[in-house]
């Protein structure tokens, strides 16, 4: 595998084994890039960034052609340029967040005309629902409240609708139907799984809270409460496929509907999921660094991954306010002078140790 001497966010992006190692792991076949992580270690952070970078463009941009894409790489790279400082926290760059900004700035290479495919793949699996449907359209510029049956709560947002069966258990299944953005409260019912669809991806769930946001090229499935599967549907049947991606809380599933893929991270914005001593989260005097990730990791039920004997010997002595998990972290990561990224859903340190 490649080994990069001068590893920096343009040389990835430009890079064609690079980024043909991302396409590969986005499909399953991880092996390349667990292998150029292994040959480039101490590259490990700057290559999940501009990883997370194509990603990012991939799926917002589905539709670009070739030298549309490359056009967009150059777009990032000039920007970031430019917008470097905005984005600093500590000594690290926020890479997402400008990903985020440089979609816009890139949309206005496509600004051609697109049709509504989240609502046209709504109304083309509905279609082949032999049941009994009850549909709920939101017309206003507020949330829609839906009380379900069975007690569940559906957030509606403006202009989107949803559909579910009537009656709503139906074949010990819970089935529902969404075309736009919704939150789920979902009662728990061991007996009767419920299964939301929505374009091209389905969501089973026996009893949580999640939220759903659709468009045209991706479903976001953002887990708040309890376990959520997702899975890739054949539309032609509405049947789930084999494959199930599970999410637990403060983890998100990005499907893209033209490449019917999946991959999992971490929601923007994680929020403390267990209730601990709020001092545990805000105050580490002197603390062993296996002991800091051990309190994250518990309130905020996300994995770490890190080399517990390369850090074995780094204390950590810091104090929090209002930080969110990404901005503890950068701090935390700078103490001990490594750094961090997010893969499948868990957070990777990545660090030389302490003397």
């Amino acid at each position: 595998m490649k080994k990069f001497y001068n590893c920096n966010l343009q040389t990835l992006l430009l890079d064609e084994d690079f980024k043909r190692c991302v396409r590969e792991n986005e499909k399953g076949n991880n092996h390349l890039w667990e292998e150029l992580l292994k040959q480039n270690p101490e590259h490990s952070y700057t290559m999940c960034q501009a990883r997370e970078l194509l990603l990012s463009l991939s799926r917002n941009m589905s539709s670009l052609t070739e030298e549309e894409l490359n056009e967009g790489v150059a777009a990032i790279l000039s920007y970031t340029k430019e917008e470097r400082s905005r984005f600093r926290i500590g000594h690290q760059f926020r890479w997402l967040s400008i990903a985020a900004s440089v979609v816009i700035i890139i949309g206005i290479i496509t600004l051609r005309p697109k049709h509504k495919q989240a609502d046209y793949a709504y109304h083309k699996i509905i279609a082949n629902v032999t049941t009994s449907l009850q549909e709920v359209v939101n017309e206003t510029d507020k949330e829609k409240r839906i009380i379900l049956p069975d007690s569940s709560i559906v957030l509606l947002s403006p202009s989107s609708k949803v559909s579910y069966t009537n009656p709503l258990i139906q074949n010990n299944r819970r089935e529902i139907y969404l075309s736009g953005d919704a939150f789920f409260e979902i009662q728990k019912d061991t007996l009767n799984p419920l299964f939301v669809y929505a374009n091209g991806l389905a969501t089973r769930v026996v009893g949580t809270s999640f939220l759903i946001k659709t468009t045209d090229n991706e479903v976001k499935v953002m887990v708040r409460t309890g376990r959520v599967a997702v899975i890739p549907i054949n539309t032609k049947e509405a049947a789930p496929q084999k494959t199930e991606l599970l999410l637990i809380p403060n983890q998100q599933a990005l499907f893209s509907t033209k490449d019917n893929a999946i991959s999992k991270t971490i929601i923007e914005f994680p929020d403390e999921i267990k209730k601990i001593k709020k001092e545990q989260l805000l105050s580490f005097k002197n603390r062993p660094i296996a002991e800091v990730f051990e309190v994250l990791e518990k309130g905020y039920g996300i994995p770490f991954v890190y080399d517990r004997s390369a850090t074995a010997k780094c204390l950590v002595h810091v104090e929090f306010t209002d930080e969110s998990l990404f901005q503890k972290l950068d701090i935390i990561t700078q103490t001990i002078g490594g750094s961090y990224c997010v893969i499948d859903g868990s957070v990777i340190i990545s660090s030389t140790g302490c003397n």
